[in-house]
């Protein structure tokens, strides 16, 4: 059964605590035809590890999976940071290392 609602909020596990590492997880937005998706996010922190994100980071397809074109890359912390998909569909992909260093992301 799908969840078919206009608008809706989703959250890294555990949030508002530290996420876990070694994470990968995948959120599809499905709109339709004639739509587009607007993804804002409320509070974003995400552990920084450079300009090109080696660590964790999120990554937002333009469509419904991550065969479609990428849209960017994000991690560190992000204000006010607003996507938007061309169609009817958006791609999240979050992906957190397994590493030893000690960081109180959410």
């Amino acid at each position: 059964m799908h969840d078919q609602k206009r608008e809706g909020q989703f959250l890294s596990p555990t949030y508002p605590g530290v996420y876990p590492k070694n994470l990968s997880c995948q959120y599809r937005f499905l709109g339709k035809k004639g739509q587009r998706v607007r993804l804002e996010f409320m509070d974003f922190d995400l552990f920084y590890g450079g300009p090109h994100c080696p660590f964790d980071y999120i990554k937002v397809y333009d469509g419904a999976s991550d065969q479609d074109p990428l849209i960017a890359t994000y991690c560190g912390q992000q204000r006010n940071l607003m996507v938007y998909s061309s169609g009817e569909n958006l791609f999240v992909q979050f992906n957190t290392l397994k590493r030893t260093a000690d960081s109180q992301n959410r």
